[in-house]
């Protein structure tokens, strides 16, 4: 189906049976208007035979533009998901044609982040498909200037932070793909696995958002006229320090964690 070979039928197939369990709420994805659609990630030892360097999001390789389309085929044919139907997308995407990628793992073993299949519990060598729900994107951060870490991730947080809706804050999680060199570039900063980046990403958005919601609280203020000229910085500092005060807690909290995994591990050692 869609030009796949038969290497990548099984691929094809554990994609379908992640779509149709029911965390993944394959109804809500392919009827809501926002356009979402599946994305597969592929790890694993077949996941050699997909494009996960240059252009890994891109066209030129046969499987990561056939498995994806297979995928869409499954859902238009078996599943009835035909346009105006149960497809309700408003603009729709062009990852509604296709949507497969793999991870780069030999590069994730040179700079000690674990595969995306391995941080959620499978064996390395096992082959793992994990669906992902994606609306919009991908949207790229073009960089000529960032030479360390902290620079980095504030360039990725400004782009994050853009994501977010403030009327819809509970499906607002993102998938960030990041290029080899940038790897490098964290690496070399003391990032030492994606959680660390992913805690990074979390406190750069919060000081975003923080400042941003400053800003809105003042601009409202100043067009509505409803409130007295101090009432705007007031606000603005409430909400930017509530929002401080929940990124501390947070970062206590994982510290917290840490601390005792690690008092676990030196107890084991020492029995």
């Amino acid at each position: 189906m869609a030009g796949c070979i038969p290497l990548h039928f099984p691929i094809v197939i554990a994609a379908i049976k992640c779509m149709l369990s029911s965390p993944f709420n394959l109804h809500g994805l392919h009827a809501t208007t926002m356009g979402a659609t599946p994305c597969v990630v592929v790890n694993g030892p077949q996941s050699l035979t997909l494009n996960s360097s240059h252009g890994a999001l891109g066209s030129g390789t046969r499987g990561n533009a056939t498995i994806g389309r297979a995928l869409k085929l499954v859902l238009l044919n078996v599943g009835g998901g035909v346009l105006g139907g149960s497809e309700s997308t408003t603009l729709g995407s062009p990852m509604k044609f296709t949507m497969c990628v793999a991870e780069n793992e030999a590069k994730c073993a040179t700079s000690g982040w674990e595969p995306l299949h391995v941080t959620r519990g499978f064996q390395l060598e096992e082959t793992v498909v994990t669906l992902i729900p994606v609306t919009s994107g991908p949207v790229q951060i073009v960089d000529f200037f960032a030479r360390d870490a902290d620079t980095l991730i504030a360039l990725i947080a400004d782009s994050l932070s853009s994501a977010y809706s403030r009327d819809m804050p509970l499906i607002n999680d993102v998938t960030v793909v990041i290029p080899p060199e940038h790897i490098d570039t964290l690496v070399k900063g003391g990032i030492r696995s994606k959680e660390e980046m992913a805690l990074r990403l979390f406190n750069a958005c919060n000081s975003n958002l923080a400042a941003s919601y400053g800003a809105i609280v003042r601009n409202k203020v100043v067009v509505d006229n409803k409130m007295p000229a101090m009432a705007a910085p007031l606000l603005g500092a409430v909400l930017g320090g509530t929002l401080g005060v929940v990124q501390w807690l947070v970062t206590a909290g994982e510290a917290s964690e840490r601390r005792k995994e690690s008092s676990k591990e030196g107890a084991t050692g020492e029995e």
